[in-house]
């Protein structure tokens, strides 16, 4: 499976968390990770992503430490939009620029702000309490990307999973998924979520 891990799951992935509530996440997204640099699945990015990474990662363990999952991070994707390494890769990434700004123009107006679904409130981390969910540009611009090369999207943001899930996106919640779910997507299978 192509998939897109958030920056939030990256950042459970390259650190162990000195809060042990947080370890099931760590736990969850470290298997996520392994596939990836095990070559099972292949990880695409938007370049704000490992920006996000490393501003979270050095927060958290520090700059040297940081450095180094950021580096592992990015030998493990197989591609970074619209920044590459590779220039037949840039070139092609030009051409389709203006598509995807197009995209992330049309679903910030569509999908900044939806109102919930009621039928939708058995959904693992649905809160009665909002009746609508609002995503970011940063958000907008990963959901567009995710949608433009069909890939599964994987996060630990209620919200974002939640519009992607609403308009087609197979995507999952981290903290919504158990164990054998994780196993079966980082051995490359899909699975039915929610």
């Amino acid at each position: 499976m192509n998939i897109l891990l958030d920056s939030d799951v990256l950042i459970y992935s390259l650190h162990i968390p000195k809060d042990k509530n947080l370890l099931p996440e760590h736990l969850k997204a470290r298997e996520l990770f392994d596939s990836v640099i095990a070559g099972v699945n292949p990880l695409y990015l938007i370049s704000t992503i490992p920006i996000e990474v490393a501003t979270g990662l050095t927060k958290i363990v520090g700059r040297k430490i940081a450095r180094n999952g950021i580096e592992k991070l990015l030998l493990g994707a197989t591609e970074i939009y619209p920044a590459s390494m590779d220039l037949a890769s840039n070139v092609a990434h030009t051409l389709s620029l203006r598509a995807y700004f197009q995209t992330c123009i049309e679903n910030a107006l569509i999908f900044g702000k939806i109102p919930k679904d009621e039928k939708d409130s058995s959904l693992p981390g649905f809160k009665n309490q909002y009746t609508e969910v609002r995503i970011g540009g940063v958000d907008i611009s990963i959901l567009s990307y995710v949608q433009l090369k069909d890939l599964v999207f994987i996060t630990d943001d209620w919200s974002l999973w939640y519009i992607s899930w609403k308009v087609g996106v197979s995507s999952y919640w981290l903290k919504g998924l158990a164990k054998e779910q994780v196993h079966s997507l980082a051995n490359g299978r899909g699975i039915k979520f929610p």
